[in-house]
């Protein structure tokens, strides 16, 4: 080899060196990207409104012409982000028939978890992970 020809090639390698050494580096010094809270927040109370159109979304039968046929008589909170909503049908002012529901606020959004119905078994309860606190309030 001529000296031009281990001129050259040693100029690429030392080139190549430095380019590695130097990605090395940079991605060794190079700060994590800054994470951000992906933690989503739900209100800490829900209104009858928003209870209602879950209720509906879950069961569309208990709307007609998308107007709920159904009144809540009760909403109780046992614990943070759980609802045990009563109902009871538009024609029933007396509140005979009245029936529970069960709701929770997922990431998601708020959704019926069981009901309506009037008593959970626990095999119920413990296949949508309900906490026995909020299982026990809605069976009172």
């Amino acid at each position: 080899m001529n000296n031009k020809t281990l001129t050259i090639t040693g100029s690429i390698l030392i080139v190549l060196v430095i380019s590695i050494i130097g990605f090395f580096v940079f991605s060794a010094n190079k700060k994590p990207a800054a994470t951000t809270n992906t933690q989503v927040v739900v209100p800490e109370n829900r209104t009858n409104s928003e209870l209602m159109r879950a209720i509906v979304a879950s069961h569309p039968e208990l709307s007609v012409n998308g107007k709920a046929v159904f009144l809540i008589d009760t909403v109780k909170k046992p614990k943070s982000g759980w609802y045990i909503v009563t109902i009871y049908n538009t024609d029933d002012p007396q509140k005979l028939n009245a029936a529970r529901v069960l709701l929770h606020d997922y990431s998601r959004g708020l959704e019926l978890v069981l009901g309506p119905g009037t008593s959970f078994s626990a095999e119920q309860t413990q296949a949508f992970s309900v906490p026995s606190s909020v299982a026990e309030e809605l069976n009172k």
